[in-house]
Formats: structure tokens, C-alpha cells, sequence
């Protein structure tokens, strides 16, 4: 299944290794940069609030990224094994055991590098079809603001159509 991954602000530095981690769990389809500068906190909001999180969350997970000065994010797009299907207690619903495996690892692997840690302020997945459209949608906003290289938009709509569900 596809999913979209981004390495947040936190531990851009380190984007390189992140993705060869990343290769070695999945297929890496097609990965860039996006400089959000002032629009740093709107894209981060508006990711989440379409994901449902809740408000104090979505502040919370802000603001410890924003001590970060740096407001350049990776946008990955990858495939992942989605044939082992199982039901996550925190999150209340059934997620792919494969990626939450992978973030789990990335997280893990890097958080020691991010000062004032909280949760998953190093690397965000999409992990269903749901998620993935919403994240793109979003995506798409920012890169209708001249965010990111045009020429990536039909690239990516192109996989958007070849994804699945749970």
C-alpha cells in the first residue's frame, strides 16, 4: 500500500539516513523537500485537523517543534507490505503491523536527537487510504503555493490512484 511519509523539521539534518531506513523496510517511490518557512504552523495544523487529532495535541506536538528553527520538512512516498492487519489499542482501529513497525523504528532510532521530545515529532506516515488522501490534499495546497517543484504534483497523483484501504 502507498503511504506518505514526512520527516518533520526536527530531524531534517538527518533525512538522508531516515530514508535509507525507510528503503530498507519499503519501496521508496519518490521523495523531496519542502521549505515551509511562514507557513510552517498552518501546514502542521492543517495535516492533524484532517487526521481528527485533537486540538492539544496538535498544539502540543507544535509547540516542540517549532524551538526548532529550521521549517524544511521531506516528503516521502512509499509502498509498503500492508498483508498483516492488526488492531492498535491506542488508536482504536486496525493499522498495518509493517508501518507501525517502520515508524516505530524511525522514532525510536532518531527521537534521541530532538531536544524537548514529545511523540511523533520526528516522522509522520499515513496509515490508510483515508489519511493518505487528506494528506496529500494538504500537500497539494502547499505546493499550489510554490512550496515544492510543480513538476512533482502529476508524479504523485498518478500513485494516489493505485492505492488501497484497510
Amino acid at each position: 500500500m502507498l503511504s506518505i511519509g514526512i520527516v518533520w523539521n526536527t530531524v531534517y539534518s538527518y533525512k538522508d539516513e531516515i530514508i535509507d531506513d525507510i528503503k530498507r523496510k519499503s519501496n521508496v517511490i519518490d521523495y523531496f523537500d519542502i521549505d515551509l518557512k511562514e507557513d510552517y504552523v498552518s501546514f502542521v495544523e492543517s495535516l492533524y485537523i484532517s487526521e481528527n487529532m485533537n486540538k492539544s495535541k496538535i498544539d502540543n506536538k507544535i509547540n516542540h517543534m517549532i524551538i526548532n528553527p529550521n521549517t524544511k520538512i521531506s516528503i516521502i512516498f512509499f509502498e509498503f507490505d500492508d498483508s498483516v492487519i492488526e488492531f492498535h489499542q491506542n488508536k482504536q482501529k486496525n493499522v498495518y503491523k509493517n508501518l507501525e513497525e517502520l515508524k516505530k523504528i524511525i522514532r525510536e532510532k532518531y527521537k534521541s536527537y530532538v531536544e524537548n521530545y514529545t511523540f511523533d515529532i520526528v516522522f509522520h506516515a499515513t496509515d490508510n487510504l483515508e489519511e493518505l488522501k487528506n494528506c496529500f490534499g494538504v500537500l497539494l495546497s502547499f505546493m499550489n503555493n510554490d512550496l515544492c517543484e510543480k513538476n512533482k504534483y502529476h508524479k504523485v497523483l498518478k500513485l494516489e490512484k493505485n492505492s488501497s484501504n484497510i
